[in-house]
């Protein structure tokens, strides 16, 4: 499914960043600022129906509430499919 593959490349991204985010470097913490309200912004776009604008504000500037609203959508995603697999 196009969708989890998206969501979990999302994800696996946001892990990268916060990794980078731990840099004392300070440009390195600017480019991983910038990374990170990227792929916010991404999944706000590209998946608006799991979180509201407030929330999406919100998730701008921190890394666990954002994995938890791309994990409520893998979340989603998951029994999709296995309902899916289920009437096979």
């Amino acid at each position: 499914m196009a969708e989890r593959e998206a969501l979990e490349d999302i994800r696996l991204a946001v892990l990268y960043v916060q990794f980078k985010a731990n840099s004392e470097d300070p440009e390195v913490l600017r480019e991983a600022e910038r990374e990170f309200e990227s792929l916010v912004d991404r999944f706000y776009e590209g998946f608006p129906r799991f979180m509201t604008p407030r929330q999406y504000e919100t998730a701008r500037g921190h890394f666990e509430l954002f994995l938890f609203f791309i994990d409520q959508a893998l979340a989603h995603y998951r029994e999709k499919a296995a309902g899916t697999e289920d009437r096979s």
